[in-house]
């Protein structure tokens, strides 16, 4: 299940191109996607076990401990792999500007000797 999430959210970080915006977005997109995934939970829960209590009363009153930190755990993944995942792509798209640039000052030094 977490590397569905982490493959999700890279998909999702490269489609958007959130690596060039700013520090929130990533944040707002597993945010929305949490909400979301509760909402379809609560929809299928309701629809499953006979109606709204019932099914919110099976999925948090009943379940196992084990299991229920086992999934707040993997929900807490989901909600911040975005984030993860572009922290990661910005900083390698950081590291490889940087080459580029020490890259650039070397082809324009060697230029410079070459020209005199």
């Amino acid at each position: 299940m977490l590397l569905v999430i982490w493959q999700s959210a890279q998909l999702t970080v490269w489609q958007l191109q959130v690596a060039a915006s700013i520090f929130t977005t990533p944040i707002f997109i597993g945010v929305f996607s949490l909400l979301w995934l509760g909402v379809v939970e609560a929809f299928g829960l309701s629809l499953f076990e006979g109606g709204w209590w019932n099914g919110f009363r099976v999925h948090v009153v009943q379940k196992d401990p084990l299991l229920g930190s086992m999934y707040a755990v993997v929900a807490l993944a989901y909600t911040a792999m975005p984030w993860y995942v572009w922290s990661q792509q910005k900083q390698q798209i950081d590291q490889a500007l940087m080459e580029i640039s020490a890259e650039s000052k070397r082809i324009g030094e060697s230029d410079e000797y070459c020209t005199r």
